[in-house]
């Protein structure tokens, strides 16, 4: 069993209120009211305020149909008048911070109430704007969230045996707070199949890379995927273990990773867990970032998608992106190409 103590409360870098209680019932109670389960320990459940996207560059989700102009228009408007938008925030004992250049993040308070914040911050905006919705098709959403169906469709065995196998290596009556096992949505989308000819094995980080890898299967391709779980500096499940964290790898194929030919895919905010993982897989391992945040992290993927298409390292320089302004300079980019060319 792993005995490492983690380090709890950031995101990223900012500060996450966080406090302890003992018990399983409350710490389920605590879950289904918006809260976040940080970390499991010997001494109690470590609970937290979640954080959710207020606006994010790289990723349409939330303002899919007004294009990529406008959205431009609402992330300059929101850095303009931040003052403004945070003191809305606080009304409502929530806090909005800005992470990196073109990603506002709320934070410290249950989810229902973020998820009115950002409603609330958003729709003033649009309004202020005179912002309507695009009539284009195109949306510029790589995935799309699905429900998942447990009672049929192609990744559902394989689901299933990611979770037996799961059990293996963490103590069952944990599993009810383990996102491997409580997976409600997955991540469709056509990129999945550009995706699948980079390389011939997919690796995905658990636990929260665990709804791409269902994306991918249920597309049908292949099921040439790997689950692998990695934690730079805190693993929410030290003390539940029946095994070190480094030999929790997941497949319904394979008892280990098959040879060279293999991506490693992620999301990527920093991109030091795709860069740890591909330290620990080999060397010859390629990676894949989801919607990276930082120049840093860019020049160290070797493909990475931001919004709904797929780039390759090599693209740094075709389109000769820069350091400070990288993220405006891939959408330019999409919105000078439109029509889908890279």
């Amino acid at each position: 069993m792993n005995t490492k103590k983690p380090i709890q409360g950031k995101f990223y870098n900012h500060i996450i209120k966080t406090w302890e209680v003992k018990n399983s019932k409350r710490a389920l109670e605590c879950k289904k009211q918006g809260l976040r389960i940080y970390s499991i320990s010997q001494s109690g459940y470590c609970i937290g305020y979640p954080s959710i996207s207020l606006l994010d560059l790289s990723d349409t989700t939330l303002l899919q149909n007004y294009g990529l102009k406008k959205l431009l228009a609402v992330w300059e408007n929101l850095n303009e008048n931040i003052t403004e938008y945070k003191e809305i925030a606080s009304k409502y004992d929530t806090e909005l911070f800005k992470l990196f250049d073109f990603w506002f993040v709320l934070g410290n308070n249950k989810r229902p109430i973020l998820t009115k914040v950002r409603k609330e911050i958003l729709s003033k905006i649009i309004k202020k704007l005179g912002l309507d919705k695009s009539n284009k098709k195109k949306n510029y959403k790589a995935f799309t969230d699905r429900k998942i169906n447990y009672e049929k469709g192609p990744h559902i065995q394989i689901y299933r045996q990611y979770k037996d196998q799961y059990l293996h290596h963490i103590e069952s009556k944990y599993k009810e707070f383990c996102k491997l096992y409580n997976v409600e949505y997955i991540k469709k989308g056509k990129i999945w199949h550009e995706i699948s000819i980079l390389a011939k094995h997919k690796v995905f980080i658990a636990h929260s890379g665990c709804k791409y890898a269902l994306g991918y299967l249920s597309e049908g391709i292949d099921d040439n995927v790997l689950l692998i779980e990695i934690h730079l500096d805190v693993d929410p499940f030290w003390s539940c273990r029946n095994k070190p964290i480094e030999e929790v790898l997941l497949s319904h194929k394979y008892s280990k990773i098959p040879g060279e030919d293999l991506i490693i895919i992620d999301k990527a905010g920093t991109g030091a867990t795709l860069k740890h993982a591909k330290k620990i897989l080999g060397g010859n391992a390629k990676t894949l970032g989801l919607f990276p945040k930082t120049w840093e992290s860019l020049q160290n993927l070797d493909y990475f998608v931001f919004l709904d298409h797929l780039f390759s390292n090599n693209d740094i320089q075709r389109l000769k992106l820069k350091p400070d302004s990288w993220y405006l300079d891939l959408i330019i980019h999409l919105t000078n190409n439109s029509n889908g060319k890279k």
